[in-house]
């Protein structure tokens, strides 16, 4: 079961697809498109980069274009490595 899941809109092709976080093992990502829902991937990588911030890089599964953006989440992630000092 995923840490987070989301759904998010790609910036170049503008369809909505659901992203999540699921650690592997520390400092791993899993990244893959699942069986039963063509719309759902992981993330390449998330990053704490603020109080509740996160930096989160995924493709989209219809284009294949790298998203980029910062994620509010209200929760702890675990497997996450900060940036901040």
């Amino acid at each position: 079961m995923p840490s987070y899941k989301d759904t998010r809109r790609c910036t170049n092709c503008g369809k909505t697809f659901t992203w999540y976080y699921q650690p592997a093992q520390e400092g791993d990502y899993i990244r893959h498109t699942t069986n039963d829902e063509e719309t759902t991937v992981a993330v390449n990588g998330m990053m704490l980069v603020a109080d509740q911030i996160y930096e989160v890089v995924v493709d989209c599964p219809f284009c294949g274009t790298q998203n980029e953006f910062n994620c509010k989440i209200e929760q702890e992630l675990p497997g996450l490595k900060s940036r901040i000092q």
